[in-house]
């Protein structure tokens, strides 16, 4: 029985429509009707884009506009493993600009131009080069000044909503003295504030390690023998507690302990260096520590009091540890870089470090010569448990390129394996970032020795870039410069127009600290303890008043230490009528600092002795009411007066 035919509703005709049908049996098929007529028109309109999408094709080229085209259409397979050699040389040589649609193309060797190459990366070895909209990134320089800037290896982390970098910084690479330098973000990643000093007196003194607990904030400063950096070194530990939440304060005192670390066994000395930190298993923590000898991390379970060995490598080769800790497996992880030649380890241990396993990346793995005496720092991202880090050669030459004055940084990510070999995990990805300025010939580089920061949707890269070199002479502001550079990689986009937790705002504000005072030819600083809470000024004119601090006299000793006032009201110990002033002790004194000094009342007499103390003022004086004063200038470990005023 034929199956009958779909009923058509009234519908689908007007009135008036003319209409053709033929009779088959007992069946009427129309050929035209209201729904025949609407696919038509739709198969016209189809038609009618075509033709103008073709007519604007060929505008397009008459213009030498270079519209893009599939680089699968070329026959690619894009799936990283399928060599596409062949199909990508035929695409670049068609001389169209070619899209890669997001994928990954295996390939003999990358294009010499991506000028025409859209959304591709392509994957030579190991190493992964994409396109500059392949992966979502922006990078930045966090510091700008005219001194050199590095050293940022594994010493940044977060508090917080904030993300902290510290850095150690020399007028020269060669520079036996320096400071210790950290500088801050508090919205994301787009600004950063300007240096804060560890310590305002540039000293022999370094930092490797750092990091936070939840708690309390954690600096591990190297000691030199005497005032350059040299060896034998010593440890001094710095902490602070920042407290939790909206209580904490970022800008509270130090706490200096020395430290003394176990020499683990076939080892001597203290650390060269100490890297990283972590929070370990049971609330402990831990850095990495580097000898001549091998490689161990640290573990403290008192807070950094007391501190326990595990070895991780033996021998010269194992160098520079970096270590992490992932909670939601127990795993301790990290890398080793080596010294003797070869390429960086990827260390674990799943049982809270009584057992290592180690890996060494395989020969070539970073596409050139071996990845020696680079360190390898990461982070990991605390949802997956992925590890997101960054490493650059640190010599050019050895890197393949004939030149020692760009060399390829790195950006890795892989899984945390628990056995096998990190660098062959599938999943495992190792993309170029591209070729960084190298231009302090000769010897060792502060090149890249980075950091890295999972925070939320991003991954933020630090890592040191040299911009000039010039006299190889220890000293010399402004010969040889490196800064720190920023790359951030997003891991999402949330797809709003301005997201703080993914996004990053582009900074158009003036972050100079200086005020201009209207109507006078000064600028001004704020400061809130100014005196009278006025601003500090900057100008010809000396003011000793802008800030004032008030300090009392303990056994002939007045202590100025952390206060940098220009002016001090002094008060006798007790609030006696009167004493004397033998010493003033400053630890933050330099040559030349001049301060004046004033009695808090006239009914306290304070008598300066000459000679008693480090005082050199030429006789005994005596302040014996509140308008006396005497201004004293800081020389060579003495206080000497220019004069004083006895009214």
């Amino acid at each position: 029985m034929e199956r009958p035919a779909p009923f058509i509703p009234l519908t689908g005709l007007v009135a008036c429509m003319v209409v053709v049908a033929v009779l088959a049996g007992i069946t009427v098929r129309l050929f035209s009707d209201q729904a025949s007529v609407a696919i038509l028109a739709q198969v016209e309109a189809a038609a009618s884009r075509a033709e103008a999408a073709q007519a604007v094709a060929e505008t397009a080229a008459a213009a030498g506009v270079d519209l893009p085209r599939a680089l699968r259409g070329y026959g690619a397979t894009g799936d990283g493993s399928v060599d596409d050699s062949a199909a990508v040389t035929a695409a670049l040589a068609s001389g169209r600009t070619i899209n890669g649609g997001g994928l990954t193309y295996k390939v003999h060797s990358k294009p010499v131009s991506f000028a025409k190459v859209r959304d591709a990366a392509f994957k030579v070895g190991n190493v992964i080069f994409p396109t500059r909209d392949y992966l979502r990134t922006d990078t930045s320089k966090v510091t700008n000044g005219f001194l050199y800037t590095a050293w940022a290896q594994d010493k940044a982390y977060k508090i917080g909503n904030q993300l902290r970098v510290w850095v150690n910084e020399k007028e020269s690479h060669l520079d036996g003295t320096g400071r210790i330098v950290g500088y801050a973000s508090d919205d994301g990643g787009a600004t950063w504030s300007t240096g804060e000093y560890l310590d305002a007196r540039a000293s022999g003194r370094t930092l490797w390690s750092a990091g936070f607990d939840g708690v309390s904030e954690y600096l591990f400063v190297r000691i030199p023998a005497g005032e350059n950096d040299v060896p034998p070194y010593t440890y001094q530990m710095w902490k602070r507690a920042l407290g939790v939440g909206a209580s904490q304060n970022y800008n509270g005192a130090w706490t200096k302990t020395n430290i003394t670390f176990p020499v683990p066994s076939g080892f001597t000395g203290q650390p060269v260096m100490v890297h990283s930190f972590t929070v370990g298993h049971s609330g402990s923590i831990l850095v990495g520590a580097s000898y001549g000898q091998g490689a161990a991390v640290m573990r403290s379970t008192d807070g950094g009091d007391t501190w326990k060995s595990a070895t991780l490598g033996i021998g010269s080769s194992f160098e520079e540890p970096t270590v992490r800790y992932i909670s939601t497996s127990g795993l301790y992880v990290g890398f080793m870089r080596n010294g003797a030649g070869g390429e960086p380890r990827y260390w674990v241990s799943a049982d809270n470090l009584a057992t290592i396993q180690y890996y060494t990346a395989p020969a070539g793995y970073f596409g050139g010569g071996a990845m020696s005496s680079s360190s390898l720092c990461f982070d990991i991202d605390p949802e997956t448990g992925r590890i997101h880090g960054t490493i650059a050669y640190r010599n050019g030459v050895i890197e393949g390129v004939g030149t020692d004055e760009q060399v390829s940084a790195f950006y890795i990510t892989g899984p945390a394996v628990v056995s096998g070999s990190f660098w062959a995990a599938p999943t495992t990805k190792l993309y170029s970032i591209g070729q960084l300025s190298r231009r302090e010939s000769g010897g060792a580089s502060a090149l890249s020795q980075g950091s890295v920061i999972v925070a939320g949707d991003k991954v933020h890269l630090f890592y040191g870039v040299e911009e000039r070199t010039g006299a190889t002479a220890g000293f010399g502001k402004g010969n040889r410069i490196a800064n720190i550079y920023q790359t951030i990689i997003f891991l999402n986009d949330r797809g709003s127009m301005f997201d703080v937790s993914s996004d990053l705002a582009a900074n158009r504000a003036a972050p100079n600290p200086l005020r201009k005072a209207s109507g006078i030819d000064a600028f001004v600083i704020p400061f809130n303890d100014a005196n009278g809470l006025g601003p500090t000024l900057v100008s010809g004119r000396p003011n000793f008043a802008r800030h004032v601090s008030t300090l009392i006299i303990e056994d002939g000793v007045l202590s100025l230490t952390g206060s940098r006032a220009g002016l001090y009201f002094i008060d006798t110990e007790g609030g006696a009528a009167s004493d004397s002033l033998d010493t003033i002790t400053d630890a933050d004194a330099f040559e030349g600092d001049a301060i004046v000094l004033k009695t808090v009342s006239s009914s306290r007499r304070v008598t300066i002795k000459n000679g008693v103390g480090n005082i050199n003022s030429g006789a005994d004086r005596e302040l014996s009411n509140g308008n006396n004063q005497i201004m004293l200038m800081y020389f060579g470990g003495s206080w000497i007066p220019f004069q004083n005023a006895d009214k």
